[in-house]
C-alpha cells in the first residue's frame, strides 16, 4: 500500500487525479470503477479540471454500488449523485456506463450483468473507493465473505444511518447492490481516498490491524497496487500514535 499524505482535501484530490490521468495514458480503454460519496468528489472535479478531451473520451465506467430500489432516476441514489459530479461534466455516452439498477426485477441477474460487463471490459484497470466509518468499502460491511464479486449487500444499520445525509428528506433503505471485495482485488489498481477527522480512527485501525473480515478495508494489504490518498486530518490520529 503505497500512502500519499497531503495537507488537505484539495491538494489530496489535484494530486490523486494527476496519478489516475497518468495511469491511464497508456491504456486505450480504461475500465474505471467510480464510487460515489464525498470523498471522491473532490477527485472528479480535478479530473474535470486537470483533463483533455482525448484522456477521457475512451474511458468505460463500472458503478461500485447502488441502493435497491434506486437508479439514475431517483436523487441521491448512488448513480444520480455519479452523474452530477462526473459524467454530465465529461459528456459521456450512455453506452460506456454500466451501474447497477436497484429497480431491477432480477437482482441476482443484474449482479450478473454487471460482472459480465466487467469481464467483457478485460477487468477493472482502476477502482476509485472511499471508505466508510466501520471499515466497509463499497457495500462490503464486516464479517462479509469475501471472495463475493457483485452481490446483494445486507446493509448495516450504521451504513443505513449515514446514507441519509445524500438525500433531501429520509429516505428507506433496505439494502444494496456492490461489487465485492474479489471484485475490488481484481482491479489492477485501487485508489482508496479517505478525508476529514471524522475518519482518523478507522484509518488507525486500518493501519494497525492485518487483513480480517471485520474490516473490510484491511482486504487491501493483500493488493500489490492500492494507493492510499489522505489529508492531515484523516491521519491524525494514526500519525499521533506512532509519535508518541
Amino acid at each position: 500500500m503505497t500512502l500519499f499524505l497531503e495537507k488537505d482535501y484539495q491538494t489530496l484530490s489535484a494530486k490523486a487525479a494527476g496519478h489516475l490521468l497518468q495511469l491511464t495514458r497508456d491504456k486505450k480503454q480504461p475500465l474505471i470503477c467510480v464510487a460515489s460519496g464525498d470523498s471522491p468528489a473532490g477527485l472528479y472535479k480535478e479530473i474535470i479540471a486537470q483533463k483533455t478531451a482525448a484522456e477521457t473520451n475512451s474511458w468505460n465506467f463500472v458503478g461500485l454500488d447502488e441502493w435497491q430500489g434506486m437508479n439514475a432516476g431517483d436523487e441521491g441514489s448512488c448513480q444520480w449523485h455519479l452523474h452530477q459530479q462526473l459524467f454530465k461534466p465529461l459528456n459521456v455516452d450512455a453506452e460506456k456506463i454500466c451501474f447497477f439498477d436497484g429497480k431491477a426485477s432480477s437482482m441476482e441477474m443484474e449482479c450478473q450483468r454487471v460482472d459480465q460487463f466487467i469481464a467483457n471490459q478485460g477487468g477493472i484497470d482502476i477502482a476509485i473507493i472511499g471508505l466508510g466509518s466501520n471499515g466497509h468499502i463499497g457495500m462490503n460491511e464486516p464479517q462479509r465473505d469475501p471472495t463475493l464479486t457483485a452481490h446483494i449487500a445486507e446493509l448495516d444499520p450504521i451504513t443505513i444511518k449515514t446514507a441519509q445525509k445524500y438525500f433531501k428528506q429520509e429516505t428507506k433503505i433496505t439494502g444494496g447492490l456492490t461489487l465485492g471485495i474479489a471484485s475490488i482485488l481484481a482491479a489492477k489498481h485501487i485508489f482508496l481516498i479517505v478525508s476529514g477527522a471524522h475518519k482518523s480512527g478507522i484509518i488507525k485501525q486500518l493501519m494497525e490491524t492485518e487483513p480480517t473480515p471485520a474490516l473490510p478495508v484491511t482486504w487491501l494489504k493483500n493488493h500489490p497496487s492500492v494507493y492510499l490518498y489522505l489529508d492531515e486530518a484523516a491521519a491524525s490520529e494514526w500519525k499521533k500514535n506512532t509519535h508518541a
